[in-house]
């Protein structure tokens, strides 16, 4: 578990985060991890900058993809969850978010193919910066 505190950041988050929140994006880390676990992830990628906290599950005793998980930290955004959208590069958690009712970006750094388990969502980006382009093109 300890070298999960050591890996190594693609090279497109620091400037795909940095482009996000200065678009006014308020981002928090959102995991099945423990609290623990994510402040020690945190500080060891040195990206606690960009955002305003992390969610764990830990608070409601159950896993992501349960709809739970996913309405409990629109909750705790102070938001409804379709206003929150989630962005993962893990097909089965943009799955759950989007059945939850949440918006989903689905970062498919590799190419490869979503989840047969349901359909490719509508905002797909193979970075972080283009992430933050697609989100500028978006009204509103």
């Amino acid at each position: 578990m300890a070298q999960y505190n050591d890996l190594e950041r693609f090279p497109d988050v620091e400037p795909g985060l940095q482009r996000l929140q200065a678009a006014g994006h308020r981002m928090v880390v959102f995991s099945n991890g423990s609290p623990a676990m994510l402040t020690a992830i945190m500080q060891a990628a040195g990206l606690n900058a960009y955002f305003s906290g992390f969610v764990s599950v830990d608070e409601v005793k159950v896993y992501k993809p349960s709809p739970k998980v996913y309405r409990h930290v629109a909750n705790r955004l102070g938001c409804t969850v379709n206003e929150v959208r989630l962005i993962s590069s893990n097909p089965f958690d943009v799955i759950g978010a989007r059945a939850a009712g949440m918006q989903a970006a689905w970062v498919d750094r590799s190419g490869g193919l979503f989840d047969t388990l349901d359909e490719r969502p509508d905002m797909v980006a193979g970075t972080l910066v283009a992430l933050a382009d697609r989100l500028e093109q978006q009204p509103g």
